[in-house]
């Protein structure tokens, strides 16, 4: 434990995490179990949306780099707990209170739906559609709107779920939540023929299969450009600003190459639909 001082020396930089008291544990589990090692798993109530709570998200974070090299240390919130745990005690009437008391938006349908303890409105679940094939993905309509959920109604599935700002803000502060999103973005970056790749930036390039891929999505008027739309948005309301950006800027560069073509499959109108769901206002 010789970085055990480094905690220590920037204790008082703490102010909503209790940095000395998991010290004292994480000492007291050295001592005890270091021969087969351990894990520390700080859990915590998120007040959603309050600035204690987004204090106490950085100040965990910062704690875990200062540890990180010589402890396993995690978090996680009682509502991600709730979660993992609800599919086996959704029949009783504890699980009920403690949901309808403590974490009323384990009762939303959407977050249901990605916390993978609900189906959507016609029984599916969120691994089952993550791992469809190409060609249900292009002929099923009424799933993009379950799998890149908007604020707004749909105009073709009645039955799909609205986003309200509850469950936009517990998308954006669940990092299982923003997982499992990132997983349906890849999903259906591999059926438009396009790679997402990390690295100092995340960038969405074309694949090599791009050409016969594209061939689904890729001409006018394609049914395939309103779900780009929802998806880019989608991406940009709960969190995930960087992928839709990426997705942007890789669509931008396909449009371009279309406008050079006797007709375009990408529309000067599409394309401005486009910018305005990443919330880019300007050409340059």
């Amino acid at each position: 434990m010789s970085r055990s001082a480094d905690l220590i020396n920037v204790a008082e930089q703490f102010t909503c995490l209790n940095a000395a008291q998991l010290l004292k544990h994480i000492l007291g589990l050295y001592r005890n179990h270091k021969q087969h090692g351990f894990t520390l798993l700080y859990l915590w109530y998120d007040v959603r949306g309050s600035d204690a709570a987004e204090t106490q998200r950085k100040e965990i974070e910062k704690f875990r780099q200062i540890v990180s090299r010589e402890v396993s240390f995690r978090s996680m919130t009682h509502q991600e707990l709730l979660a993992r745990l609800l599919p086996c005690i959704r029949a009783t009437d504890y699980a009920e209170y403690l949901s309808s008391r403590y974490y009323p938006m384990l009762n939303s349908p959407i977050i249901a739906f990605y916390s993978g303890t609900g189906p959507d409105n016609r029984g599916r679940h969120l691994h089952e559609i993550q791992q469809w094939a190409d060609d249900r993905l292009e002929g099923v309509h009424d799933y993009i709107q379950w799998l890149f959920p908007l604020p707004e109604p749909s105009g073709f599935n009645v039955a799909a779920p609205v986003l309200n700002s509850e469950s936009i803000q517990e998308f954006r502060v669940r990092s299982d939540l923003q997982d499992q999103l990132r997983v349906s973005f890849l999903r259906i970056m591999n059926f438009y023929g396009l790679d997402r790749r990390s690295g100092e930036q995340i960038t969405v390039t074309r694949a090599l299969n791009f050409v016969a891929k594209a061939t689904v999505w890729l001409s006018p008027a394609n049914h395939n450009h309103l779900r780009i739309t929802r998806i880019l948005k989608c991406l940009t309301v709960l969190g995930l600003e960087t992928e839709a950006k990426a997705f942007f800027d890789c669509l931008s560069g396909i449009y371009e190459d279309e406008q050079n073509k006797p007709m375009p499959a990408i529309s000067a109108e599409t394309m401005l639909y486009w910018r305005e769901a990443v919330g880019d206002d300007g050409w340059g």
